[in-house]
């Protein structure tokens, strides 16, 4: 039936959305959010309507693959450095 040898078993990993595809205001939006900010909050902060917060939400978390704002809070958390790099 087999070798009798099994494979370890691993967790695909998803590969690392390309930074390059996210525009400047969508960073600075992503590494608020990340810092817990609600849509209301972020928008105060950036001087822009709560629509337009939303929608950089959107496509923020859709570039990032992201399913829920604390997804997209752990790729700030993981990737932090070449965030803030992109945002200077």
């Amino acid at each position: 039936m087999g070798t009798g040898e099994e494979k370890p078993h691993t967790t695909p990993r998803r590969s690392i959305p390309d930074l390059s595809l996210l525009t400047k205001r969508e960073v600075e939006v992503l590494l608020l959010l990340a810092d817990g900010e609600s849509n209301r909050s972020l928008a105060r902060q950036l001087d822009i309507a709560e629509r337009t917060v939303r929608a950089h939400v959107t496509s923020l978390m859709r570039k990032l693959g992201a399913r829920s704002r604390g997804e997209a809070a752990l790729f700030v958390y993981r990737h932090h450095g070449a965030l803030s790099a992109d945002a200077a």
